[in-house]
C-alpha cells in the first residue's frame, strides 16, 4: 500500500461504526438518514433499474452500508476496504450474497472484466485517481457501469467545514473534486457518463452540528423536517446545479 493509503487506513481504523446499519458514527441519527441517505438510496434505486446483471463491487465499502444495499436483491456483491476494523463491522451484518476483502482500491484482487457494476462512495478522492480508475476499468466488464458519490469542492459549506471542522474521517491526503475535474478524469478513462447531478446544500453540516451538540432525538427529528423542506426548495433553483455537497454519477464502460 502507498503511504497515502496507509495514512487513510490509520484514520479509518479508529472510526466507530454501527454494526446494524454499517454507517460510520460521524453524523446524527435523524437528519442524516432521513435527508441525506434517503436521497442517495433513491439514486441507487434508479441505478439498479439500469444496471446490467452480474457481480457487483463496492470499493472502499467501510462499514458495509452500500454493500448491504446492492446485495439485497440476491446479487453477489464484494466489498473491499483497507481497514480491517471497518470490515469486521461490515461482516457482522453480512448476508449470503456478500463477501468482504481487505484490499487497496488501486489493486483490486479480482479477475479482468469480472464485475458488472462497480460502486464507490467517497473513496476516489482519497486515491491516486488515474491509477484507481485504470484498475476499476480493468475489472469492469464491457458495458459495465460505475457509480460514484464524491464530495464537491464547489459546495461552500462543505469546503469550509472540511477546513475548519474536519470530521473523524477526514484525512490529509484527500482531494475533493469539482464537477468539471471529475468529468475530465472519467472521460480520459474512456467512461461514458449516463447520469450526473449534485445533491444536498447544507444537510450534512446541520447533521454534524446536531451530533456534536448531542441534541435530543425529538429536537433533531424536528430539524430533519425543516432541513428536508429547505433542501427541496433549493433543488428547484438551477443556480445550485453544480453546488451540491455530493456529486452523484453513473457512467458506463464502452463495449
Amino acid at each position: 500500500m502507498s503511504h497515502r493509503v496507509l495514512g487513510d487506513k490509520h484514520v479509518y481504523d479508529k472510526v466507530e461504526v454501527d454494526s446494524d446499519t454499517g454507517e460510520m458514527s460521524v453524523w446524527d441519527t435523524s437528519i442524516f438518514p432521513s435527508v441525506v441517505r434517503s436521497r442517495q438510496y433513491a439514486f441507487f434505486r434508479r441505478v439498479l433499474d439500469l444496471a446490467p446483471k452480474g457481480a457487483r463491487l463496492d470499493v472502499g465499502c467501510g462499514g458495509g452500508w452500500t454493500t448491504h444495499f446492492f446485495s439485497q436483491d440476491g446479487t453477489m456483491t464484494v466489498g473491499i476496504d483497507v481497514s480491517k476494523s471497518l470490515l469486521r463491522k461490515a461482516i457482522k451484518a453480512r448476508n449470503p450474497c456478500e463477501e468482504f476483502i481487505v484490499a487497496d482500491a488501486g489493486r483490486v484482487p479480482l479477475r479482468d472484466e469480472s464485475i458488472s457494476l462497480l460502486v464507490s462512495v467517497s473513496a476516489l478522492h482519497h486515491l491516486p485517481v488515474e491509477v484507481a480508475l485504470r484498475e476499476w476499468m480493468r475489472v469492469l466488464k464491457s458495458g459495465g457501469m460505475l457509480v460514484l458519490l464524491e464530495p464537491n469542492i464547489l459546495n461552500p459549506v462543505g469546503t469550509l467545514g472540511r477546513t475548519m471542522f474536519p470530521t473523524e474521517t477526514h484525512t490529509e491526503g484527500e482531494r475533493p473534486f469539482s464537477p468539471d475535474n471529475l468529468r475530465s478524469f472519467l472521460a480520459a478513462s474512456g467512461l461514458e457518463i449516463l447520469s450526473w447531478e449534485t445533491q444536498i446544500l447544507l444537510a450534512f453540516a446541520v447533521s454534524r452540528v446536531v451530533r456534536l451538540l448531542h441534541l435530543p432525538k425529538k429536537s433533531s427529528e424536528g430539524l430533519a423536517r425543516l432541513v428536508e423542506r429547505i433542501e427541496q426548495a433549493a433543488s428547484e433553483f438551477t443556480a445550485r446545479k453544480n453546488l451540491g455537497w455530493v456529486i452523484l454519477c453513473l457512467a458506463r464502460k464502452g463495449d
